[in-house]
């Protein structure tokens, strides 16, 4: 798909501000449809080809790319085969094999692999059995089994583990039952359960849990019903209700919650209706809507690829045809219609897998080898 314009901005400043600030990008759920054929960490990108190949390029210092190696890549390389679906934290990766087990790699000082160590780990290791889905943020994962048992292992200082305890955990241990849904946010969870009510727990601190409150949470507390998806961000979160709707809530400092303002919110607030899927990042948001055009808003980087001004308070369009979409810190994933893979943004560690390092801020297809 060929661009109407592409924008042309200062791009180092805000780089610089990213790194300084050590920001992570998140998975944005897992469960339904979640674009389980790609996923992107802080500056790694990982892809299912439709042989079931697992593909992974960009940077690669705790071994996040899983070719037993440590070495970034700006080129995709081949990580595993028979993979169902794969998702990424900040500088992890999982992935889901046709056999319904777990595999992760990457980094784990707080056992967010949950191989029951603290070893970093450069290839694959086996986790758990019988897995449905995952959701990473840095320090900690979220797992829901196929008897829809939640589990989470990881970085448990601010609970965000949802055991009632703040003890770390190293092998994943068991939170909650009758869950479809599952996001990991900045230090904080979410779950859907099958009754399509929302439940939230963990760091509270800017109201990121939607409860109308302040208060760190040690187990789940429920938010609000008739929820479809929900997406943990840093600090700003969002869920999709059945009838379409984008509800937003959290830190809102650079309008990243898209309601027109910059006043962060305890309690959700509607955003905008027809609503297929949503994204956040550290300081901005993607909506893919029903009819595949894929909206962003927040602070200005290389996702907000048409934007004029530095904060976007309100969902701007962006592309068409648009199925899903990932994004690392300054990068973007997305699947369009017709089943390709398109990225753009920042390319410092070759996260872009274009064998380069250099930025492209016009959308091209992801080319992976045969």
């Amino acid at each position: 798909m060929k661009m109407k314009k592409t924008l042309k901005f200062m791009f180092g400043g805000f780089l610089s501000i990213l790194i300084a600030l050590s920001v992570s990008a998140y998975v944005g759920g897992a469960g339904v449809y979640d674009g389980y054929k790609i996923a992107a960490g802080n500056y790694h990108s990982l892809m299912v080809k439709d042989d079931e190949t697992l593909w992974a390029w960009g940077r690669n210092e705790f071994g996040q790319l899983g070719n037993g190696k440590n070495v970034n890549s700006k080129t995709p390389i081949k990580v595993m085969d028979d993979v169902m679906a794969v998702y990424a934290g900040e500088v992890n990766s999982f992935a889901i094999k046709n056999d319904g087990t777990l595999w992760a790699w990457g980094r784990n000082e707080f056992g967010q692999l949950g191989d029951g160590t603290k070893y970093d780990r450069n290839k694959p290791v086996k986790v758990m059995d019988r897995v449905s889905s995952v959701s990473a943020s840095g320090t900690v994962t979220y797992i829901i089994k196929s008897d829809k048992t939640l589990w989470a292992c990881g970085n448990n200082s601010f609970k965000q583990l949802g055991d009632g305890t703040s003890v770390n955990r190293f092998k994943p241990v068991k939170v909650m039952e009758k869950i479809s849904y599952v996001s990991a946010g900045y230090n904080c969870g979410f779950a859907i359960k099958t009754d399509s009510s929302l439940w939230a727990w963990g760091y509270n601190a800017n109201g990121q849990l939607g409860d109308g409150t302040e208060i760190n949470r040690d187990s789940p507390v429920k938010i609000m019903s008739n929820v479809l998806s929900v997406t943990g961000g840093i600090d700003s979160n969002f869920a999709i209700t059945k009838d379409g709707f984008l509800w937003g809530w959290g830190k809102n400092t650079y309008g990243q919650l898209g309601d027109g303002s910059t006043d962060r919110k305890l309690k959700p607030v509607k955003i905008i209706n027809n609503i297929k899927s949503i994204y956040a990042t550290a300081f901005n948001s993607f909506a893919v809507k029903k009819d595949g055009i894929l909206l962003g808003w927040g602070m200005k980087n290389g996702g907000l690829i048409n934007s004029t001004s530095d904060i976007i308070k309100k969902p701007q369009k962006i592309m068409e045809d648009i199925l899903y979409i990932k994004a690392g810190n300054i990068h973007c994933l997305v699947i369009k219609t017709d089943g390709s893979i398109w990225t753009w943004g920042g390319n410092n560690y070759g996260q872009l897998g274009d064998g380069t390092n250099i930025n492209n801020f016009a959308p091209f297809k992801v080319i992976i080898p045969t």
